[in-house]
């Protein structure tokens, strides 16, 4: 007999949750305490604090810096939102174009076939 999967619900964090993860952090918790205080697993909170502390440029490399929640909200958005936006500007050139006249013109040719595109 199959086990059922139990299907996970996944939230993005808020701004109070990164908030919270500073203020943790500040005060020398662990990670896997601020888990705890935030109930979510682990690896999230990691996975949020290497995606969004900040990067300080130096000569030799970048290292990782201090963890900012304000920092990290920024990051988190501008991620979110081009990540819609290069989907969104696919979509758009595709659905407006039949796909015959999609067709020619990556050949470089008109409806009538006889001139080109420019």
């Amino acid at each position: 007999m199959k086990k059922k999967m139990k299907k996970k619900k996944y939230w993005h964090l808020c701004q109070q949750d990164r908030d919270r993860i500073q203020a943790l952090l500040d005060n020398n918790h662990k990670q896997k305490d601020i888990a705890k205080v935030l109930g979510r697993d682990k690896s999230t909170i990691s996975r949020e604090i290497q995606k969004n502390r900040r990067k300080i440029r130096k000569p030799g490399g970048t290292i990782n810096g201090h963890y900012e929640a304000t920092k990290a909200q920024h990051k988190s958005y501008v991620r979110r939102w081009n990540a819609k936006y290069q989907g969104k500007k696919i979509n758009k050139i595709t659905d407006l174009i039949e796909p015959r006249t999609l067709e020619l013109a990556l050949k470089g040719l008109s409806e009538e076939g006889a001139t080109l595109v420019v």
